[in-house]
């Protein structure tokens, strides 16, 4: 049925009623208006194609196009930094290179951004991470080969994008002999504004923050053998810097956070490790010595080069007595705390007499009144000694 048609239907239904004579009345108003409407567009366009110039109306569309380039927002010039897992590839004859560091701290880093609750995917694997042997029950989160993830810094958006190695991801043969993962490698991509921003402070700060990470978490592995085979247990030591009991103006003077234990060497060896062959290579280290017996030690240890500095502990003072009360306690102050500082100064006690008193009793108010009455005995007998 045509549209006059459905109008005659419409107008012979409204004889019986007149609100929907009305209805159709205004239908009827406004298709008679889009048909003008249309009729006026279509006589518009036609008159423009014979009245205006071709000229003209590319001069038009010309000058709207710099218009729109003037006012229209540009997109953003992209940079985008290539990190290849392995480098030098080209010149090695198997193809597989040398470990790119710069990959590794990468791979370290973001693996603290990754939020697991906002991917629909990610990668868990565990072990080493750039050459830190790590605990057997860690895991590292990474990118699925293919993903991305946006980093921000300074203000500024950083997008990183896990890239496959030829071949796919899984565990085959690349072209140049490697496997896969092996020529894995990650993209950076920036806005071409920030490229000093990049290279000159995101980079570095990726790689301070990882070298930090790593001496925060680096981790004593003790292997033991158990009849057939050797097995290997992490070992976590509480002991820091910060918990030895020393005088406050001593620590100042050091500018390392933590104290390792160091094997049993011969002379010969010991000499070496400090700064013979064996000390160019690894890492920078700080090695503290202990003895109760400083004059015993061979003159070869002691010379500078070898021992810089030279620390006397002395007996236990009250700050070293706080720090104490401290990691075994958590305590600040106590009532008997003006008691004890005062018997402190007149005895002479060492950190490991006080340590040893306090490690009597698990009741902080016992183990401090243990501790005075030991320092009083302690007094007592210094006195009648000077007598």
């Amino acid at each position: 049925m045509d549209l006059s048609s459905s109008l005659a239907a419409a107008a012979s239904a409204s004889a019986a009623s007149p609100s929907l004579a009305k209805a159709v009345d205004t239908y009827r108003k406004a298709v008679g208006t889009a048909a003008t409407l249309t009729a006026y567009t279509v006589l518009a366009r036609g008159m423009a194609r014979e009245l205006v110039p071709h000229d003209l109306r590319a001069a038009v569309a010309w000058a709207a196009s710099l218009v729109r380039a003037r006012f229209e927002p540009r997109p953003a010039e992209r940079r985008t930094v290539i990190i290849r897992r392995r480098d030098g590839g080209d010149g090695d004859p198997y193809g597989r290179g040398h470990e790119n560091r710069v990959f590794a701290d990468a791979h370290s880093y973001l693996a603290t951004k990754i939020d697991p609750r906002s991917m629909t995917r990610f990668c868990l694997s565990g072990g080493a991470s750039g050459g830190e042997r790590r605990a057997r029950s860690s895991v590292v989160i990474s990118m699925v080969p293919g993903d991305s993830m946006t980093d921000v810094f300074e203000g500024v958006e950083f997008t990183w994008t896990s890239v496959p190695g030829e071949g796919g991801g899984g565990g085959g043969r690349s072209n140049g002999g490697g496997t896969a993962a092996e020529s894995d490698s990650r993209e950076l991509s920036f806005d071409a504004e920030h490229t000093d921003t990049a290279l000159d402070r995101y980079v570095p700060f990726i790689r301070d923050e990882v070298e930090r990470a790593r001496r925060r978490d680096r981790e004593l592995e003790i292997s033991m053998n158990e009849g057939s085979s050797w097995n290997g247990i992490v070992h976590h030591h509480p002991a820091t810097f910060d918990t030895v009991a020393m005088d406050p103006a001593l620590k100042k003077q050091f500018d390392f956070n933590k104290i390792q234990e160091k094997e049993k060497l011969t002379l010969s060896g010991l000499l070496n490790f400090i700064d013979g062959l064996w000390s160019t290579s690894g890492e920078e280290r700080v090695i503290v010595f202990t003895t109760n017996y400083r004059e015993r030690l061979d003159p070869a240890l002691l010379r500078p080069g070898r021992m810089d500095k030279h620390v006397y502990m002395g007996h236990c003072g009250w700050d070293a007595f706080t720090t104490l009360a401290r990691n075994y306690f958590l305590v600040d102050d106590h009532p008997l705390f003006p008691e004890i500082r005062r018997l402190i100064s007149q005895a002479e006690v060492t950190p490991a007499e006080v340590s040893e008193m306090l490690l009597r009793s698990e009741d902080a108010g016992a183990a401090l009144a243990g501790l005075a009455e030991f320092l009083e005995v302690k007094k007592k007998k210094m006195n009648q000694a000077a007598v």
